[in-house]
């Protein structure tokens, strides 16, 4: 065995370990798995409640208004093209009108009018069913007009609910559990806007949200994400 293999098998050997060891670079914008407070993280508008307990974010509304809950702005540097995953448990002991927005692109100050900002909306009030909404101007539209694109999926149903956005300058892609909802949309309104959560007459718990760019997040060799995250609850 010649010492020149031998010095080239070792850094072969450390080579190996070192991608091992390390995980592969990705390009996480910002995650929050709720698993210590960080309501300062974030700013909000409306009668609601925000509260981190057991490692969940805890929205509670008494007031059947509008809600909203942002990423402060200091850690949102006006990324365009990113995906933004958060997992959601609707709690439906509460009836009445409800509604969960995962709300992105939201350009305007933070308040209770809705001007300029998008949502993915799980509505429960009237027809059940997953919608894109956009708030332009303070008017509605919906960029796929009267498509309901699940029914049923969460009424009477107290689940966790994996909700995934693709975003980019130019289209819009929504997810639930996996599943495409519908093709992406042709829309390049308002893209630098912040992203946050928002609710109409609902309580809900939140976890593992993660908004990350078209590089992905970190996965190690094993092939789970290297940023710790928790695992998705039977219960909250």
């Amino acid at each position: 065995m010649s010492h020149q293999w031998y010095q080239q098998t070792l850094l072969g050997i450390s080579l190996v370990l070192l991608w091992v060891v390390m995980p592969v670079t990705a390009q996480e914008y910002y995650a929050d798995d709720f698993s210590k407070d960080t309501t300062g993280n974030y700013e909000s508008a409306g009668p609601a409640t925000w509260t981190v307990e057991k490692g969940e974010l805890l929205s509670r509304d008494s007031n059947d208004a509008w809600n909203v809950m942002l990423v402060k702005g200091k850690f949102w540097k006006n990324w365009t093209d990113y995906t933004y995953e958060i997992k959601v448990m609707p709690n439906t002991k509460k009836r009445g009108a409800q509604f969960i927005y995962i709300t992105f692109r939201y350009t305007q100050k933070l308040g209770l009018d809705r001007q300029d900002f998008y949502t993915y909306l799980m509505d429960e009030a009237n027809v059940v069913g997953l919608y894109i909404d956009r708030f332009i101007g303070g008017t509605r539209t919906r960029p796929v007009p009267g498509t309901m694109t699940f029914a049923g999926a969460w009424k009477n149903e107290e689940k966790v609910y994996e909700i995934k956005l693709e975003v980019t300058s130019k289209t819009i892609s929504g997810y639930l559990d996996g599943k495409q909802q519908f093709k992406p949309i042709k829309d390049d309104n308002l893209i630098d806007g912040r992203i946050g959560i928002g609710i109409w007459g609902a309580d809900a718990n939140f976890d593992d949200l993660a908004v990350y760019g078209p590089e992905g997040r970190a996965v190690d060799p094993s092939g789970k994400v290297a940023t710790t995250w928790g695992k998705i609850k039977a219960k909250f």
